[in-house]
């Protein structure tokens, strides 16, 4: 069954019939209840590919996370593809990788798809190569970056309070007797960087004392990290700059015959499953991931719908206290 053959049946034309099934004005309403009703005994529904074409949009949603393996960037992926499901719009998902050309790659494939707007998760897309990539192939698709910035007119900002985050957890653990820190970080990306500078932000205005270590961001990383720190000297206190590292660092702690937080505290970031599922369960920064990722989908919304939705918008965070911590 066609539009033509409803046309037909209708005593139309299979223009008067596209018109009605993609609710365009200009037509009577008999002639719409005429051919809805020819068109609903038939079981026909117009293709999306060919609402797509007359209506020049793709309904599809580009999504790009570093990581897909990532628990953090899948729940916010998640959270997205609910509220454009909720407006008719397909999500595509993509693992765009951390090296700089399969990120631009990544921009160039959505391009390739007409998607009719994107999400970039994360801070490392925060980059010149990502900026001239958007300029290039997607000049006017309106494009929200989660956590992440790009100083073009069509993209826009939903970011975490990071550095005022972690500024605050060196003061919570500064106020229960902590003296001696260390800050274990996971990948130099923007987000990880603003990160650091709460930390010494905090130490100095404390005047304590504070080392930084890098590792991989995973468990072990964590694990091994906070293995080493321990070994060489007594540390009050270790922040992670993600609750994967901060989980394995508990491992560590308790292998090494440490109680926690009596003998060290411990304090990770993200809020994430990793810390609510670890014993003892870990203290952490919450950046509001759920709340951030719903602001993207609504402010991306917006611009597919004409809006002037804020540039950027920066979201509150909170300190959950859990047992890792005094």
């Amino acid at each position: 069954m066609t539009i033509y053959d409803i046309a037909r049946k209708a005593g139309v034309a299979g223009s008067t019939v596209s018109r009605v099934l993609n609710g365009q004005p200009g037509i009577s309403e008999e002639t719409r209840k005429r051919v809805l009703a020819i068109a609903e005994s038939e079981g026909f529904e117009l293709s999306e590919n060919a609402r797509s074409l007359k209506m020049r949009s793709s309904m599809l949603i580009g999504i790009l996370v570093s990581d897909i393996r990532n628990q953090h960037y899948t729940e916010g992926a998640y959270v997205m593809v609910e509220e454009f499901q909720k407006k008719g719009y397909c999500s595509i998902i993509m693992n765009a990788g951390f090296d700089d050309q399969s990120k631009v790659n990544a921009v160039r494939m959505l391009s390739a798809r007409r998607v009719d707007g994107a999400v970039f998760i994360g801070s490392s897309f925060s980059s010149d190569c990502i900026a001239k990539a958007v300029a290039a192939y997607m000049p006017r698709t309106p494009i929200v970056m989660e956590n992440g910035t790009l100083s073009l007119d069509n993209v826009y900002t939903v970011a975490a309070a990071d550095k005022a985050g972690l500024r605050s957890a060196v003061e919570y653990l500064a106020s229960t007797g902590c003296r001696s820190f260390c800050y274990v970080n996971a990948n130099d990306t923007p987000s990880n960087r603003l990160k650091r500078e709460g930390v010494e932000e905090a130490i100095s205005a404390f005047g304590l004392e504070c080392e930084y270590v890098e590792t991989d961001d995973s468990y072990e990383g964590g694990r091994r990290a906070t293995e080493a720190i321990l070994k060489e000297k007594k540390r009050d206190a270790i922040i992670y700059s993600m609750d994967i590292l901060a989980s394995g660092g508990v491992r560590a702690a308790l292998d090494l015959d440490l109680s926690i937080p009596e003998d060290i505290s411990i304090f990770g970031v993200d809020n994430s499953i990793y810390s609510q599922v670890s014993r003892p369960a870990i203290s952490s920064v919450d950046t509001s991931l759920s709340a951030m990722s719903a602001e993207c989908a609504k402010i991306l919304e917006s611009a597919l719908s004409g809006g002037a939705p804020e540039k950027r918008r920066e979201l509150p965070f909170s300190l959950v206290i859990r047992e890792t911590t005094r």
